[in-house]
Parts: structure tokens; sequence; C-alpha cells
């Protein structure tokens, strides 16, 4: 009697058990199910994945060989085979590498092809078909490396490509007007690759199948055009399965044990993404915010602060450091200016470094556009003395774009373009400057790109041409140099002055090609002016260039111009930025027989030091003296002075700018060698120079210059 009431007490207890432990299964079924798929496409992708990284490793070994000034050389012209051999060729006998080389002309004929540890004869395009056809259109559209898949009957290949160009641009000239030659590596897909890639995935069984069409446990290989090409499939692991069935045994256990250990888990999880979430935002080198971390400040702060500014900073010459001492050093330097950004800022703006050698500094408040100003200048006054990097010294210089918004005006996205604007024009303006954004800077900044973008093709063009302002004795007769000025006859109506296009090709590194053109042509012209002197100004961007030496020594003997009529006039602001490498760079020039002028002396960067520490040649007193000097007689005394001492230290003296007698006969009285001016010349063509030559030599007898 009792017996039935139990059990019926208990039969919805037993029930509710049952119900439980079957959608418990039901679920742990599900849940198997659901692991074979996610096993399956995790290993879809690791295939993918280890093609890929195949395909890359292949394109980055054409890239690697085919920007090379020995391949150019080999391949152009007469080819090199002893270095088409040894470079390419051998290496096919090393099938882990790969198994075909070939090089290819522009109309896709194979010129030359070595396969297995031998030269063949073949058609490379001809052989591997539409696949290798694309492959090869896509070549020529890039300007860098290119790879995929090909198929050859039953056979698949994985193919890199890459133009065969040089790196030094004055080997530019040994490529086809045609086109460059493409460099083909082509790397057979063997079974023993294949078994690579499945242990590299972690599949097992990993095979190449006949059938295009796909499988379950496969991924498709396609062409460059997603073309079918062939299909690698693998046994499935069902591991989902295989878990299910050792897991029933403790399944009651497990289930316990998980809730417990969700919630560790889960708390431990929280803590790791939190940790994820602060690097994420934190430059690693620095130990600053990084670009991503400030965007997302600044939208805060835009959407919280009346007045947002923010002073966006690149160092000058970082990449000299780099280069000079190495990538620790840089990087040592990158922290120094961490440091002091974060000292100068004295916790009010908040410092983030963007990326390379860019920074930024971000400060809210309605006084925030004067003190980011003052923060800023007191940068540039800063950036003047050298960094010490343990036992060395690393001169660089900085350029700041500022911009401020009021009332939400704008979005921090918005607000960083502008800084980053105004940065450009800094830099462009001759750097170690900062400039305000304003609303004519984003005209200033499209005239800009469109000026360099014509820059790049004007030497081509020939649109450049030099003329000539002589420079006269002291006594204004006779000629004893003639000073090279560019100008460029950019096609259009809005001609671009010297004084604008110059500082855009040394921003965007063409000054080292028009410069040396600018030599160049200088020489050659001076060849017809026998006993006159020719000067070519120097940009400091060209001086930075550890390479300027030699590329000068090679224009001296290609035009065979003598070296000692040759004067080379640098800036002041190339000696004030880094003196050491400034010292090295004039001893190179000097040793080639070069005179070196130090031009616009008195323009307010240099000092009486900078004359005892160099040699320089001649000293060429800047021409905003001169107009002062007519009528100040303080500045007087300073010309007078610095006349005097440039003469105790052995050199020249010429004062420019002189616009009329009155000027003249003032400087004469200094006691300087050379006047030069619009008072005596104007500029004047090459075809002029030679007949103004002549006539000042009638009116003068020869006056011998003094040289240091």
């Amino acid at each position: 009697m009792t017996t039935k009431p139990t059990i019926r007490m208990f039969a919805p207890f037993i029930l509710l058990l049952a119900l439980c432990a079957a959608m418990m299964t039901l679920v742990l079924r599900m849940t198997a199910a659901e692991a074979n798929r996610i096993d399956l496409e995790n290993a879809k992708a690791s295939v993918s994945a280890s093609l890929r990284s195949e395909t890359d490793s292949l394109k980055i070994l054409a890239n690697d060989n085919a920007l090379w000034d020995d391949a150019a050389r080999a391949v152009y012209g007469a080819p090199d085979m002893d270095f088409l051999w040894s470079s390419w060729g051998a290496t096919t006998s090393e099938s882990n590498i790969y198994n075909i080389v070939a090089i290819i002309d522009p109309a896709g004929r194979t010129l030359h092809a070595y396969a297995d540890g031998k030269a063949v004869q073949t058609d490379i395009k001809s052989d591997y078909g539409p696949s290798m056809s694309k492959l090869l259109a896509a070549a020529s559209q890039k300007k860098d490396a290119v790879g995929g898949f090909v198929r050859k009957g039953h056979r698949l290949s994985i193919v890199g490509i890459m133009d065969i160009m040089p790196i030094t641009r004055s080997l530019e000239t040994l490529v086809p007007m045609s086109g460059p030659y493409r460099l083909v590596f082509i790397k057979h897909l063997t079974p023993d690759l294949i078994a690579k890639i499945g242990v590299d995935s972690n599949v097992a069984g990993l095979q190449l199948v006949d059938q295009l069409n796909p499988i379950a446990a496969s991924a498709t290989i396609t062409d460059i055009s997603s073309v079918t090409l062939g299909t690698l499939a693998w046994l499935p692991p069902l591991t989902g399965n295989h878990a299910l069935e050792k897991a029933y045994p403790i399944i009651a256990l497990a289930f316990l044990l998980a809730c417990v250990l969700a919630m560790l888990v889960m708390r431990g999880w929280l803590q790791m993404m939190k940790r994820f979430h602060a690097e994420a935002l934190t430059d690693s080198l620095s130990g600053l915010p990084n670009r991503r971390a400030l965007r997302h400040e600044l939208g805060e702060m835009v959407s919280e602060h009346p007045v947002i500014s923010i002073a966006m900073l690149d160092l000058d010459g970082f990449k000299a450091v780099n280069d000079r001492f190495g990538h620790m050093a840089g990087d040592r330097l990158i922290r120094e200016v961490a440091l002091l950004l974060q000292d100068m800022t004295a916790g009010r703006g908040r410092v983030a470094r963007l990326g390379g050698d860019e920074f930024a500094i971000v400060v809210a408040g309605a006084d925030s556009p004067g003190w980011i100003e003052s923060i800023s200048r007191e940068l540039l006054t800063r950036f003047t003395t050298p960094f010490r990097l343990d036992d060395r010294t690393a001169a660089v210089g900085v350029s700041i774009g500022l911009a401020s918004v009021e009332n939400q005006s704008a979005s921090a996205s918005e607000l960083m373009r502008r800084a980053d604007v105004a940065l450009y024009t800094a830099k462009r303006a001759g750097k170690m400057r900062l400039r305000w954004y304003t609303e004519g800077l984003d005209e200033a900044q499209v005239r800009a790109r469109s000026i360099e973008n014509d820059l790049r093709t004007a030497l081509e063009r020939s649109e450049f041409s030099l003329v000539y302002q002589p420079v006269f004795d002291h006594l204004g007769n006779r000629i004893r140099s003639v000073e090279a000025l560019l100008r460029w006859h950019r096609p259009g109506p809005d001609p671009v002055e010297p004084t604008e296009f110059i500082p855009i090709a040394e921003y965007s590194g063409l000054i080292d090609r028009i410069g040396m053109w600018v030599v160049r042509r200088a020489c050659l012209d001076g060849l017809a002016w026998s006993g006159v002197n020719v000067a070519v100004n120097v940009s400091v961007a060209q001086l930075r260039n550890p390479e300027f030496a030699a590329l000068l020594s090679e224009v001296l003997e290609e035009t065979g111009f003598p070296p000692l009529r040759l004067e080379l006039e640098i800036s002041e602001r190339f000696l004030a930025v880094d003196p050491a490498h400034a010292r090295k760079m004039i001893d190179e020039i000097r040793a080639l027989g070069v005179s070196v002028v130090l031009d616009e002396y008195g323009s307010g960067l240099s000092s009486l030091s900078f004359l005892r520490n160099f040699s320089f040649s001649k000293l060429k007193v800047d021409r905003s003296m001169t107009a002062e000097a007519q009528s100040d007689e303080a500045t007087r005394s300073v010309v007078h002075s610095s006349v005097a001492v440039a003469r105790a230290l052995g050199m020249a003296v010429t004062i420019g700018g002189i616009e009329n007698q009155e000027q003249a006969d003032l400087m004469r009285v200094t006691g300087c060698d050379e006047l030069q001016g619009w008072h005596f010349s104007g500029e004047v063509d090459a075809r002029d120079v030679s007949e103004l030559v002549s006539k000042s030599e009638a009116l003068s007898p020869p006056v011998i210059q003094r040289r240091a």
C-alpha cells in the first residue's frame, strides 16, 4: 500500500530527471555535431592559410631577387648567363625552394628558363595557360610581387612574379622602353609539399584529388581569377564524436565541475580581456597611448569640452639616426622623446605616439590654443640641442602642426586631419617649424600634391633650365664666378617659383635627382667659361644623403669639369641640425677639390664658432644684411666684423643683394672680395654668360682669386 504512493510521489522527479537527461544527451549530441563542423571549418581555414603562406613565401622570394642592381645589370642588355645560373638556375635542383625559374619579357616571351637544375627551352605562358597569363597581366599593373596557382596537365604549381628593377635610380636607364622583364619562380605542389602543408595545418591524410568539385573535408585551389584548379581533401577527424564517447562516464561530474570552472574561467577571461584592451591602446615602445587610443579619447574630449587643441609632431632626421646608429639607437631616441614630451606637458596635455617618429599632444580648455603653441615653441628650442644616447649624440629636429576646434565644430578625425595638414605644411616649408591649420592650407595641400606629381616627371620632360647671376670682384668690374639658379617651366598658365617647388622636392625625396641634374648642367655649361667659377646651391636634404659626395664625384668625372672651379653653397641650417654629420660631409666634398661656401651668413642661425669649426672656402653674407646695412650703422659694423673674422680665418667673402651704388660703396669698404646683385647684373642665360665674361675681362686685368 505504501509502495504505490511512494512511486507516484517520486514519479514526477524521475520523469523530470529523465527529461533533463534526455535534453542533456540531445544537447551533447548537437554539441558534438557542431564541434565536428567547427573542426572541419578550422581545418579548411588552416589549409587555406598554409597555401597562402607558401604563395607569400614565393612572392617574397621573387621580390627579393627582382629588386636587385646586379640582377638588372645581368638581365638587361647582353645577359650574364653565369649570373643567371649561379643566382637562380642552380637552385632549381633543390625542389624544396622552387622547381622552375624563368625570365619573361613584356610581350610574354620566355627569354631564359631553368628547371630541375638545368637550362630548358620552354614557353612558360603557353605551358601554364590562362592562369599564368592572368598572373603576368596582374604583374604588369602592380609595383609589387604577385603570386598564385597555375595548372599544367594534372600538376598544380605555385607561382611568384616580380618586375626586375634596379634599386639604384641611376640604373633605371637599363630597363627597356617597352617595360621591365619579369622574374618568375614556379614551385610544384608535390606530394611532399602537400604532406608538409598537412602537418602545418594539423590535418591527416591531406592529398590532391582529381575532382574539381569540393567535397566535405576539402579546400579548393583557385587561380587569380577564382577559377578552380584542384581540390585538397583530408580525413575529417570527427573530434566531437570521439570526445562525446569518452565524456559519457563523467558527464554528471563534469556538469557540476563545469559550472564552478565556468565561473572561474569567466573571471579570468574578463581580466585577460581588460589587459588585452589596455595593451591594444598602448604603444609598446614608448609606453604612450597609440593612435587608436588617442582617436577614442579625442572623441570623448570633443563632446565634453568647448575647446580642444592638438599638436602633431614629426621628427626631422630620425631616419638618419636609424641609418647611422642602428634601430636600437632609434628606439632609444623614441623613448627619450616620449619622456621629454611627458615632462614638458607636466600632466596637463595628453601625449600619444601615432607610429614611427610621429607624436601628438592634446589638451582641453579655453586657453588650450595659447598653451599648446607655447609648448610647441619650447619644443622647437629644445630640439636644437642634440640628444645623448649613451655614448652617441643624435641631432634631430621637429616639425609641428597645430589645430584647434571649438564647440564641437569638428569630429576627432577631422581635428587630427587638420593637424596633419598643418604638419605637412610645416615640413614642406623647411622643417623645424610650426604651423597652425587654416582653411587655406587645404587648398595649399592640394596644390602641393599637384606640384609634387608634376615634379616627378619634370626631368624626363626637360622642363628644368638654369639661369646664372654673375659674381664680380670688389670693384664690380671682373666676373669671378656665376651662381646657377634653377627654373621650372611647368606647363600651364600657373608658374611655380623655386621657393615653392624646391621645399616640395625636398619633402618628397625628389631633390636628390633634381639637385644632381643642376650640378651636372652647371658643370657642362661652365666648361665654356674659362677662369670663371660656377656656384651651385645645395639643399640640406641633399647633404643628408650619405652618398652625396660619391654622386658629386661621378658628375665631375662624367663632365670633365675642374673641381677647383666648382663652389657648393650650403645653408647654415645644415650646420645647426647635425654638426658632426656636416663636418664629415664638408670634408668629403673638399677632398674632391670642390670649394664649400657658407651661404646666408647672418640670417640668424650661425655664429663665429661655425667659422672656426668648419673649413669653408668662402663666406657669403646674406642679402638681408646688405639691405639693413644701408640704413643701420649697427648692421654695418656686424658686416665689417664678419668680413674681418673671415679674412683672418683665410676665407674669401662675397656680399650679395647689391641693389644700388650706395650699397656697393658701403660694402666695398668692408674689405670684401666679391659683390653680387642686380646693380651689377641680373639673371642671364648660359649663352649670354660668355659675352659678359669677355666684356668684364676687357675692362679689368686678371685678378688672383683668394681661396682657402
